[in-house]
């Protein structure tokens, strides 16, 4: 060896073993050594690659085979160890590589191409594309292309199966960081992965075959579903998920395609993910296989499995319609699998499909699928709100389609869309409002009947049922009228009623036509009063109609009728006065007559009064109290309100515990009593207390009785009303004594009045003869004189 030849030339020849053997590999210590060279001199990398360069050459003029392969296993463990300064030396070693697989004498042999895939995966395994040149970029892409090139030939000497050399290289490249960002080299991943699909295909025969059908497992569902009542049970759409076996559950170390796959897909990758799905979906358009889509679904994260769909959907505007129709299939084969999937926004997802099928309305085979794959993508319950919100974007389109268009294909497609998707759903979950909407829209094209069932009864408020009342009666068909004037009594009973007799009263509605006399029917029925029912047959054969006066016979009974005494308040707000049109602000005031009805006593509108129980109640106490004009009680209150003797009580305790304590405090001064409160204080307590009462009596309705100058006589003096005739209107009480003992307090805004205003307080003296300085609890509270309360003796 020449004794001038430079270091780093020295060095690398020394790494090569002498002799001509083809199985060449580099001397362990003299490799070593380089490796150190480098590192400790990283100036002399670019010299290095630059001479592996010219050796390489010159050695492939020589077809020296076994330096070739010597020179690639050096390569690799300079990767390795130098892998900080790739961007250094990997144009000289892509360079090197071209060369070796490009030559015809070299990439036929088994071991230089292994050698190769070595290098190919120490470089991806460290190669980050956001921090090379373009010319690094283009040699990369034309090794990669040339490396699959290659192992798609035959070898000699072959001890590996060119699939598996094709996954080693597939492995590589899912290595790379950034790939999926880079738009001239993301195709990388997506051919990577679709020949990787199509060698686990090869070697699982069951993912090869087409089968997409998914018509058993909806007639399953349909099945089960029929088999329960719909209307007295609920029934959750929510299935019970059971982990599947998938792509995360093989532990198989052997089979390199099942290791690529999980490159591609079990990753949170977010830009490689979508690429890895698309090929996929190139694969499952040549054959559709439902298991092949669910076992790679499953390999997914299950926070992204959701990406699977919108992929899918986001291809449908790009493909034929042949192509079309295979994607929504699988989408619906993927909703009946039991894969997890969260995260997925159903709404977006549907109003998606809902504008693909009208915008291809001419394809009779495309309206068909996409109303079925919405109906089955509803079946998986992604949010409480789902179906009701499904089925209201689509009112919402429907409302929008013009009225000279009612008759169009576009209406046509959305009402079909409804009915399909409301059979196959079990749970009531969507509200009154959203079905007479609907139901205006859509009638008779509609089946209402399947629709009426999904109504919650917990959604129901007056004026939803009041609305669906004035629909009702605009309808001819006296079989959909019976059939939904018996349903909605079955499932609705005493709001139906009482808001029917509010509604059918009603100048505008109370006149001779088939719905106005099957709500009295099906309220006689309800009420079990024969009479009633006897009379409403009549008065239809007759073609008459009830008047208040026939309905308060009806209404007058409480012991036969346990909803007499609402149905008499609404049959005299009908007598009230009207002017023959039922607006929207009758409405209105419809659900405030019945909010009245409900707020006016113990029980709600949905439970009758039980005009035999013998417990006191509010009610009674109301009727008792405001009938009489000389007193005013609060005994109408929701709420438990301590009477006088239970505030004299407590005076007296204050007071007793005033007089049983200490004398002096601990430093000797006199006794200031932090636990009772003062004179004021207790005043002002029982001010607050009356207050609060009488701001709750305000919003009770009341009709205030009218004001005497004898009440206080008067009330003390009727033991009728017991405690509550003590409690008077607190404007009326003579505080001329009060004022005697203690001194108004004035507020002005700021702690240091407040304090000044605490000597306006006389000392009082305790039973004893001794005084105590009391403390005031209250003393920042603003006392108004004139609606402070009575001082009970």
């Amino acid at each position: 060896m020449n004794l001038f030849t430079p270091k780093h030339q020295r060095l690398v020849n020394q790494c090569y073993p002498t002799g001509k053997t083809p199985e060449k590999k580099p001397k362990s210590s003299e490799t070593s050594y380089l490796l150190y060279y480098v590192n400790s001199r990283r100036t002399k990398l670019e010299k290095v690659s630059n001479y592996l360069l010219k050796k390489t050459a010159r050695d492939l003029t020589h077809r020296r085979i076994g330096n070739i392969a010597v020179t690639l296993q050096i390569l690799a463990r300079i990767i390795t160890s130098c892998k900080e300064n790739l961007n250094v030396f990997l144009y000289d070693f892509l360079t090197i590589m071209v060369q070796v697989g490009s030559n015809t004498s070299m990439n036929n042999d088994a071991t230089i191409v292994e050698c190769l895939a070595g290098d190919y995966h120490a470089i991806c395994d460290n190669l980050d594309i956001s921090v090379i040149n373009n010319n690094d970029l283009h040699q990369f892409e034309v090794f990669t292309n040339l490396f699959f090139q290659i192992c798609s030939t035959d070898l000699k000497g072959q001890a590996f199966s060119k699939d598996d050399l094709t996954l080693k290289g597939c492995i590589a490249i899912s290595l790379v960081k950034g790939l999926a960002s880079n738009p001239k080299l993301k195709n990388l991943i997506s051919e990577a992965i679709y020949k990787t699909l199509l060698i686990f295909q090869s070697r699982h025969k069951n993912y090869q075959t087409a089968d997409i059908s998914v018509s058993q497992k909806r007639n399953n569902y349909n099945e089960r579903k029929k088999s329960e009542d719909v209307i007295n049970k609920k029934i959750s759409l929510t299935r019970t998920i059971t982990r599947q076996f998938g792509l995360d559950d093989i532990r198989d170390d052997s089979d390199l395609s099942i290791i690529s796959l999980k490159h591609y897909y079990n990753t949170l990758e977010a830009e490689k993910l979508p690429i890895s799905v698309r090929a996929l979906l190139k694969v499952l358009l040549k054959t559709p296989n439902k298991e092949l889509l669910e076992f790679i679904t499953n390999g997914i994260p299950v926070q992204l499995r959701y990406i699977v769909i919108i992929i899918f959907i986001s291809e449908l505007s790009n493909k034929k319609e042949k192509e079309v129709i295979i994607i929504l299939q699988l989408i619906s084969s993927l909703v009946y699998t039991e894969v997890s999937i969260v995260g997925l926004s159903v709404l977006d997802t549907v109003r998606k499909l809902l504008n693909y099928q009208t915008q291809n309305k001419l394809s009779l085979q495309t309206i068909e699928q996409c109303k079925i794959t919405i109906a089955d993508l509803n079946t998986r319950l992604f949010y409480k709100d789902q179906t009701s919100d499904i089925l209201q974007d689509i009112y919402s389109r429907l409302k929008s389609i013009k009225n000279a268009d009612r008759e169009s294909l576009v209406q046509k497609i959305l009402i079909t869309d409804i009915d399909y998707l409301v059979a196959l759903v079990s749970t009531p979950c969507i509200s009154l409002d959203l079905f007479t909407d609907i139901a205006k829209l859509t009638f008779p094209d509609c089946d209402m009947l399947s629709l009426l069932r999904l109504v919650n009864q917990k959604a129901v408020t007056p004026g939803s049922m009041t609305k669906f009342f004035k629909w009702l009666s605009s309808l001819n068909d006296e079989k959909i009228i019976d059939y939904l004037m018996n349903t909605i009594f079955r499932l609705y009973g005493s709001i139906a009623l009482l808001v029917g007799l509010l509604f059918y009263q009603k100048p505008s509605y109370c006149k001779p036509y088939y719905a106005y006399y099957k709500y009295h029917i099906e309220a006689a029925k309800f009420l079990s009063i024969h009479d009633y029912e006897v009379q409403s047959k009549n008065k239809m054969t007759n073609n008459d109609v009830f008047h208040d006066s026939d309905l308060l016979n009806y209404y007058s009974d409480s012991g036969a009728n346990k909803y007499a005494s609402k149905g008499t308040r609404i049959l005299a707000a009908n007598n009230s006065g009207n002017d023959g049109n039922y607006n929207e602000e009758d409405q209105n005031n419809s659900d405030l007559m019945l909010d009245r009805l409900k707020n006016s006593s113990s029980t709600t509108l949905l439970t009758p009064v039980d005009n035999g129980s013998s417990t006191f109640s509010r009610n009674n106490i109301r009727t008792n109290n405001f009938n009489n004009s000389e007193s005013k009680s609060f005994g109408s209150l929701k709420y438990h309100k301590p009477t006088v003797k239970e505030l004299r009580k407590t005076l007296k305790h204050s007071n007793t515990r005033i007089t049983s304590g200490s004398k002096v405090s601990l430093n000797g001064s006199p006794r200031t009593n932090d636990a009772s409160q003062s004179l004021k204080s207790r005043i002002t307590n029982i001010t607050f207390l009356l207050s609060d009462l009488q701001d709750d009596l305000k919003d009770m309705h009341r009709v205030e009785p009218n004001n005497n100058n004898n009440d206080d006589n008067n009330s003390h003096n009727n033991p009728s009303n017991d405690d509550f005739s003590h409690i008077n209107i607190i404007d009326q009480y003579d505080l001329s004594n009060l004022k005697s003992q203690v001194k108004p307090l004035s507020i002005k805004g700021d702690i240091t009045s407040i304090n000044n205003n605490d000597n306006s307080i006389d000392n009082n003296t305790l039973s004893n003869g001794e005084t105590a300085t009391f403390r005031d609890a209250s003393a920042s509270a603003k006392i108004d004189v004139a609606n402070r309360g009575k001082i009970f003796e």
